[in-house]
């Protein structure tokens, strides 16, 4: 939201770099800025801007490298939940398109290409209220494949222990998402787990206290594998 990014601390920022090609075209009251190249740091970031005036609305696509998230957390100190310390945000890179409508608050990103938390995702996704307290995630989802045990460590979750040490090492997910601050709801989910392929809808019902609710089929399990040892 807005107030997470009130308290940004620009002092953070020891070097910066801006290079872009500006055209105005007035009967149209479109402003574009072409080539954009920012240095921050260590991260580029490039890209392209139209600002339609008539319309308020904002288009582009913007590319960045991967972004320490040790500056993150330094310039915007209010825009990472406590629980999300750097080490488990881990490095950050994007590439998307983007329309930003300035009078409803509503962003798309299209064509995304992102990484954090040390998961690679792709998808099409409409963020509502942006600057409101609580916005609104929805769209799609691709997580590339990934190992669900490091997911774990990252977050400290107690290691299993199975009679199989193997399972629990990949998996992908593609779903529909629409999640909130307060709850998440994955609906037309698809995960391949080891083996097995699981699919349904998924619902987490209050984060900071949770409740689920769920249907889901699995075509086929070895669930003697994900038991703990005799």
């Amino acid at each position: 939201s807005a107030e997470m990014l009130v308290g940004a601390d620009y002092s953070g920022i020891d070097s910066l770099a801006l290079a872009a090609e500006f055209q105005m075209d007035g009967p149209r009251q479109q402003t574009s800025i072409r080539g954009v190249r920012a240095e921050v740091m260590d991260a580029s970031i490039t890209g392209d801007v139209d600002y339609f005036g008539a319309e308020r609305r904002l288009e582009g696509s913007v590319s960045t490298t991967t972004v320490d998230p040790d500056f993150i957390a330094q310039v915007f100190p209010n825009l990472l939940p406590p629980a999300l310390t750097t080490e488990r945000l881990g490095s950050l890179r994007m590439n998307t398109e983007f329309a930003f409508d300035t009078v409803t608050g509503e962003l798309r990103l299209a064509a995304l290409d992102a990484e954090a938390i040390g998961l690679q995702a792709t998808g099409d996704l409409a963020v509502s209220e942006l600057l409101a307290d609580s916005p609104r995630w929805t769209g799609t989802l691709h997580i590339q494949r990934f190992n669900p045990r490091d997911l774990f460590r990252r977050f400290d979750v107690p290691p299993q222990v199975n009679t199989d040490p193997s399972v629990l090492t990949s998996a992908i997910i593609d779903t529909r998402v629409d999640i909130t601050a307060e709850r998440g709801d994955f609906e037309e989910m698809r995960l391949q787990l080891d083996d097995s392929t699981i699919t349904g809808n998924f619902t987490v019902r209050e984060f900071r206290n949770p409740e689920y609710d769920f249907s889901l089929a699995i075509d086929e399990i070895d669930i003697d594998r994900y038991l703990p040892p005799p």
